[in-house]
């Protein structure tokens, strides 16, 4: 009996799926993704990562006629190829029009001696009309919670039990079908939850996450995480998913499907619990949406050592996640020939880079063959292996950065390998950011925060005594 306790939070933790025939509103109008391409032969690509689709003649008859304009309609057959493609990132949807009414969502709002964002929540909510729950995790002054939240009904941790706990205790005591969570430290000034909860009318959605940008100021910190909080995703919508361009959505932010679970976050986490949600419920078979189009701001940490242990914090969750869901917390993920040749390129092994990018090139014109189309097999070789090499090298440097450094002290071709990571990590990741700082500045801090979290990825498979978190997931074959 000694498992029980074990068994009683697996059980708690147990999703249940959508229903079966759960499909898209038939009304549903879709266009095709940003980056995502569309070739006459029938072959689809999205962006990355990559993913391949071969549309037969009806298939491609339909989605350009959805591409057009046409709504999705009833038809499985139609239903299951859009969800399919909706999937793989080739194609969006249009955002609903209308709103909802807000009595279908209680805000969940988690909060730890943090008055004055408790009390900008409390504002916004209070003018929508929406129920709230507050979950007060062992504030110090709960005398002062208590004031602010006299509107709301309020919950009280003795102790800081962490958000997990938290979010779970609030979203227990709310009576809605949807909560929408929200921390204390994030601002809503601009945000409509109106029409951003008109995606709760989706029976096949189970979470629909905002856009979390860092807040505005004048600080070196502030301007680098006005558009390079390690909590934005980015301005494409899309699916959600451990193997998607959008793998996880911080639940700083998120609309929150009840009664598909007991206990939605996993309290043994104090970190990293959102993701592990993620690809839970993703792998129960429930669509997630990252609806970037809505934004809410992320109050950046106050100092230095803050912003740098949050980065650190965040890394050494990655550990535990890689332990419950291993492959799919995979750092660096991708093709062996691929990845081979771009650390041999960044190392100064030119020659030695190039005959593997002509081998992988090879194997993707032979897997290509009935489409007889060169142009098109270049196309896809750049996506595949040549678009991906600075990001690449970013999470190198993420994920291995303090053995690089220590064998920097003693190779030639590792400082190489890592001078060359950080320079074109970083500057590319300038380069698609709103370029508010200048490179050198940007340069820096990038390179700060990506080793602060090299360090935490380390510490966390130190902790678990597992090397899980920064062993690499590479294919050998090309997969469609």
């Amino acid at each position: 009996m000694a498992d029980t306790p074990q068994r009683d939070v697996a059980a708690s933790l147990r999703i249940r799926p959508p229903s079966p025939g759960t499909f898209l509103p038939a009304d549903q109008r879709l266009r095709l993704a940003k980056g995502a391409t569309l070739a006459r032969s029938g072959l689809a690509m999205s962006r990355e990562p990559l993913k391949l689709a071969n549309l037969n003649t009806a298939s491609m008859a339909q989605v350009e006629a959805w591409c057009g304009g046409e709504p999705v309609g009833s038809a499985p057959q139609s239903q299951r190829l859009a969800m399919h493609l909706l999937a793989a990132g080739i194609l969006e949807e249009h955002v609903p029009s209308g709103s909802v009414d807000l009595a279908t969502v209680t805000a969940v709002i988690a909060v730890r001696d943090d008055l004055d964002g408790l009390s900008g929540l409390m504002d916004y909510f209070s003018q929508l009309g929406v129920s709230t729950v507050i979950v007060d995790d062992g504030s110090h002054d709960a005398h002062g919670v208590a004031t602010v939240a006299a509107q709301a009904t309020l919950i009280r941790h003795d102790y800081a039990r962490g958000p997990a706990a938290a979010r779970n205790a609030g979203i227990r005591a709310s009576l809605t079908p949807w909560v929408f969570l929200v921390d204390s430290d994030v601002d809503l000034k601009n945000f409509d939850l109106e029409r951003f909860a008109s995606w709760c009318q989706r029976d096949d959605a189970a979470l629909i996450a905002p856009r979390v940008i860092g807040s505005q100021g004048r600080s070196l910190r502030e301007r680098f995480d006005r558009r390079n909080s390690p909590l934005d995703l980015g301005p494409e919508p899309g699916r959600i998913g451990a193997r998607k361009a959008i793998n996880f959505v911080p639940s700083a932010a998120m609309l929150l499907r009840t009664g598909i679970l007991d206990a939605p976050f996993d309290e043994t986490l104090l970190v990293g619990e959102d993701v592990d949600l993620v690809w839970r419920l993703e792998e129960a078979g429930w669509n997630l949406l990252y609806r970037p189009e809505y934004l809410v701001t992320h109050r950046t940490r106050a100092t230095w050592s803050a912003w740098l242990t949050q980065r650190y914090g965040y890394a050494r969750a990655a550990a535990d996640l890689s332990e419950r869901h291993g492959e799919q917390a995979a750092p660096v993920r991708g093709s062996a020939l691929t990845i081979g040749a771009w650390v041999l390129l960044l190392s100064g092994y030119t020659t030695p880079a190039i005959s593997l990018f002509s081998l992988s090139k090879r194997r993707l014109d032979a897997s290509l063959i009935q489409f007889d189309n060169d142009a098109l097999s270049a196309i896809i070789f750049a996506k595949a292996a040549l678009r991906p090499g600075p990001r690449l090298a970013r999470q190198l440097l993420r994920t291995y950065g303090l053995a690089l450094l220590g064998g920097c002290l003693f190779s030639k071709r590792i400082r190489r390998l890592t001078f060359t990571a950080v320079l074109l990590g970083g500057i590319d990741r300038w380069w698609r950011s709103e370029r508010d700082l200048d490179p050198l500045r940007f340069l820096a801090v990038s390179t700060l925060e990506d080793l602060a979290y090299a360090t935490g990825l380390s510490a966390g498979a130190v902790r678990r005594r597992s090397p899980k978190a920064l062993l690499p997931r590479l294919t050998w074959r090309s997969r469609s």
